[in-house]
């Protein structure tokens, strides 16, 4: 398992489109969560990281949206972006497709968020596109994805 690949800069847009990710495995505990709040990032076990994710410009979201279903209140947790096409990249998503992962990403308030859990990680997948215009880039669509009892919670620190 790698970091997604290096973009070409004329894509990138700073920080907002970077997030860390990490297969479940690699998590030891998650932390204690009250009213939504976390007070720590979740542990990962020793020798372990965390990876960096990265998304062309305007192109990384974090959406959940909460459904009301038989067994109650469930939340569809998706972390979407896009990545230029590379080999590298198609590579790596390969073999997340086989994984499940806990990811840190940034809010459009700026609120880091926990995705998934050891139990309940997300699930990878992606797919090749193509723009419009001739000039468009290949790209890769990707899309971390879980649903859960309870939403993901806001990460603060004191």
């Amino acid at each position: 398992m790698n970091n997604f690949p290096a973009q070409p800069s004329e894509t990138m847009g700073g920080n907002r489109f970077k997030f860390l990710f990490a297969p479940v495995s690699d998590v030891s505990a998650m932390p204690y969560i009250y009213n939504g709040i976390a007070s720590s990032e979740p542990t990962l076990h020793t020798g372990k990281a965390w990876f960096n994710g990265v998304a062309i410009m305007d192109s990384l979201n974090f959406d959940e949206q909460s459904k009301i279903e038989s067994a109650g209140v469930q939340y569809d947790c998706k972390v979407t972006g896009r990545v230029v096409y590379s080999y590298e990249a198609l590579e790596l998503f390969n073999e997340m497709t086989r994984k499940r992962f806990v990811v840190l990403v940034t809010d459009n308030d700026g609120i880091e968020k926990i995705c998934g859990s050891i139990k309940n990680g997300l699930r990878f997948r992606f797919q090749q596109a193509k723009g419009t215009a001739p000039a468009d880039p290949k790209v890769l669509e990707y899309e971390f994805s879980t649903i859960s009892k309870v939403c993901s919670p806001d990460i603060v620190i004191s």
